[in-house]
C-alpha cells in the first residue's frame, strides 16, 4: 500500500469488504504498528454498521491507546447503552477512564459479566485454556479494584477491608498471577507490615524472573514497578538486577537509569554515578527539565556524600597513624626500661 508525502498509509476501499474483513484488517494494522490506518478501517466498518457494538468497543480500545479519551468515552457510552450485557471489556475500559467509586462500579460490572461468561463456558465444557485465560482476566480485574482502594478510592467506606477481599478473590481465580502478589505487597506496605510485603513481592518475582516474552514475562512497566517496591523494602540489589535486565531490552529510558542509580547508591557508588550520568544525558536530549533538575540535584547529593566519605577516610587514616606512633613510642619506652 503506497504512502503519502507525510509517510502515512493511504487507505482506499476499492473493493467490497465486509465489517469482519475491515475489523481483521484493522487488527492487522495494529499488530504492524499502524494505529492510524487501523482507525480508518474501524471507522469504515462503523459507517457500514453504525450500531455494531463490537466495532465500537474495538475502536474505543484503540483510541484509548492513542490517548484520545474523549472519543473513546463517547463510543463506550453508546456501546453500553446499546448492549449493556455485551462484551465485558467496555466496562473495564470505561473504568480505566473513571475515578474512585465510579471506577469501582464499572470494574465490578465488567467482572460480573466475565463471571457470567465463565459459568456458561463451564456448563458447555468449553476449552480449558479459554477458561484459564478468563480466570486470569478476572484475577487481574480484582487486582485493579484492590489497587483503586489503595489509591483513588482509599477514602471509601471499609476501603482496607475491601482491598483485602479483592485480593483474596484475585488469588482464588489465579494463584500464578504475579500481579496479585505485587498488589498484595503494596497492601501490606500500606498496613506497615514490610516483612510480609517482602514475602509477597518475592513470591511474585519468583513467578516471572526466569521467563521470557513467549512464556508470559510481565510488561516493562510492571517489572519497573516491581523494582521500585524492592527498593522501598530495602532490597536494592534485587531492584538493580531487574533494572539491569530492563536496560538490556531498551537502554534509552532515562527513568530506569535514574532509579538504577538510586539502587546502586546503597551499595555501589561508582555504578550509581555512571547510571545517573546516563540518565542526565538522556533527560537533556528529551528536554524533561523538571526531571533533569531532580537528577542533577541527586548528583550533587552524591558528590557531597563522597566528600564526606573521603574526609572520614582521611580521619581514620590519621587516627591509625597516631595509634601506630603511640604504639611505637610505648615500645621504645619499654626497651629503654629493659
Amino acid at each position: 500500500m503506497p504512502a503519502n508525502r507525510k509517510g502515512q498509509r493511504n487507505v482506499k476501499f476499492e473493493k467490497k469488504y465486509s465489517v469482519q474483513d475491515l475489523m481483521a484488517k484493522a487488527e492487522e494494522m495494529i499488530q504492524s504498528f499502524h494505529p492510524d490506518t487501523a482507525e480508518k478501517f474501524y471507522i469504515k466498518a462503523l459507517e457500514m454498521e453504525p450500531n455494531n457494538t463490537e466495532v465500537m468497543d474495538s475502536l474505543a480500545a484503540l483510541l484509548l491507546d492513542m490517548d484520545d479519551w474523549d472519543r473513546a468515552k463517547e463510543l463506550l457510552e453508546r456501546s453500553m447503552k446499546l448492549d449493556p450485557d455485551g462484551d465485558f471489556s467496555k466496562y473495564m475500559h470505561y473504568g480505566q477512564m473513571s475515578q474512585g467509586a465510579e471506577a469501582l462500579k464499572y470494574y465490578q460490572r465488567g467482572i460480573d459479566l466475565m463471571q457470567r461468561e465463565r459459568n456458561k463456558m463451564q456448563k458447555k465444557h468449553a476449552n480449558q485454556e479459554d477458561i484459564v485465560m478468563l480466570n486470569q482476566q478476572i484475577s487481574s480485574a480484582y487486582c485493579t479494584i484492590a489497587d483503586l482502594y489503595l489509591t483513588d478510592a482509599c477514602f471509601e467506606e471499609n476501603a482496607e477491608a475491601e482491598c483485602g477481599r479483592a485480593l483474596e478473590l484475585a488469588i482464588q481465580f489465579d494463584k500464578e498471577n504475579p500481579e496479585v502478589y505485587q498488589t498484595m505487597a503494596s497492601y501490606r506496605i500500606s498496613q506497615q507490615k514490610p516483612e510480609e510485603a517482602l514475602t509477597f513481592l518475592s513470591q511474585g518475582y519468583a513467578l516471572w524472573k526466569d521467563k521470557d516474552f513467549e512464556e508470559g514475562l510481565p510488561s516493562y512497566e510492571f517489572r519497573h514497578n516491581t523494582a521500585k517496591l524492592f527498593v522501598e523494602l530495602n532490597q536494592p540489589r534485587t531492584a538493580a538486577e531487574i533494572w539491569e535486565s530492563l536496560l538490556e531490552e531498551d537502554d534509552n529510558i532515562a527513568e530506569v537509569y535514574y532509579h538504577l542509580a538510586i539502587a546502586y547508591r546503597r551499595f555501589n557508588t561508582s555504578a550509581a554515578k555512571e547510571n545517573l550520568e546516563k540518565a542526565i544525558i538522556l533527560l537533556k536530549r528529551c528536554g524533561d527539565l523538571p526531571f533533569l533538575k531532580e537528577a542533577q540535584q541527586l548528583m550533587e547529593e552524591m558528590k557531597e556524600e563522597n566528600i564526606i566519605d573521603e574526609q572520614e577516610n582521611n580521619v581514620e587514616d590519621q587516627d591509625e597513624e597516631s595509634d601506630d606512633e603511640e604504639e611505637d613510642k610505648h615500645k621504645g619506652e619499654n626497651k629503654m626500661e629493659l
